[in-house]
């Protein structure tokens, strides 16, 4: 099952602090909080939290401090500058993405971005 559509849609619904909402999203999507609480304090996941620091600042150096916009979207290695459900669309079908959204109108698409 794939959750990851609705524990960030859950995450930026709420304006409660990262870790109130990052308990309450995962309980919400039945994940094993304990496990990802453990994971995340634990050697594994400040290997990642460091691996991912390093990664971002490579690609966006000009972002090593200071508030910036995430996330940043590539299709194609072209950052996407609106990141609205049908804009992307837009960009993937118009660069060879073979799907039923690129036949149908704006709005079902859009529509069926809450269905996954």
């Amino acid at each position: 099952v794939d959750v990851t559509i609705p524990f960030v849609s859950c995450w930026d619904d709420s304006e409660e602090s990262p870790a109130v909402k990052a308990e309450k999203c995962a309980t919400k999507q039945k994940l094993d909080w304990d496990a990802i609480s453990s994971c995340a304090s634990g050697e594994q996941g400040l290997a990642l939290k460091k691996t991912a620091s390093e990664e971002f600042l490579k690609r966006f150096p000009e972002h090593a401090s200071g508030i910036f916009d995430v996330p940043h979207v590539y299709i194609e290695d072209q950052e996407q500058k609106s990141l609205k459900y049908g804009d992307l669309l837009k960009s993937l079908c118009a660069n060879g993405m073979q799907a039923t959204a690129c036949s149908r109108t704006e709005g079902y698409a859009r529509a069926r971005i809450n269905v996954v």
